[in-house]
């Protein structure tokens, strides 16, 4: 494939942009998810379903059935206002499990997703929205509070949010 990237770029006049966009392209190819780890809730934390794997950089690195995800982290998510939010799950170079929480909202539709660090996979995402008696605090309430609504999307492939003219 990298072969065929840069046999269509050939033909770009400036030489060093179409390096650039290639070696672009070829970061995003080998850092990605590859195979879908059916993030579920365990009462308070979130662990995968399903062995997966993921490849960060150009390193593999396989997960067994019910691996922890790292504990959720951030802000707490009132039961009024912006009652939504959305958190990362991430893998790094290192091979480390990470969480990065993204932006509130009225709604789980007007949370913004995390901006994600270069050299880290998207493993999936949480998204919460909050309908409880209290407030939800990351890493503290459990996610089987009566009245909290908890949806996963798992990723495979590469997947970065990014705003495309907004500079993240």
């Amino acid at each position: 494939m990298w072969y065929k990237f840069r046999r269509h770029m050939q033909h770009l006049p400036d030489v060093r942009t179409s390096r650039e966009l290639l070696r672009a392209m070829f970061d995003i190819l080998q850092t990605q998810c590859l195979t879908s780890p059916a993030l579920a809730t365990n009462v308070a934390a979130v662990q995968s379903g399903s062995a997966f794997a993921a490849i960060v950089s150009g390193t593999l690195y396989v997960f067994p059935t019910a691996t922890a995800m790292a504990a959720l982290t951030g802000a707490a998510v009132p039961n009024s206002g912006n009652i939504a939010t959305v958190w990362a799950f991430t893998l790094n170079k290192p091979g480390v499990l990470g969480v990065i929480q993204g932006g509130t909202g009225a709604t789980v539709g007007a949370c913004t997703l995390p901006a994600i660090p270069d050299e880290t996979a998207v493993i999936g995402y949480l998204f919460l929205s909050n309908g409880s008696a209290g407030a939800f605090t990351p890493g503290t309430t459990s996610l089987a509070t009566a009245g909290l609504v908890v949806n996963y999307c798992n990723t495979v492939g590469p997947f970065y949010p990014i705003s495309l003219f907004g500079g993240q």
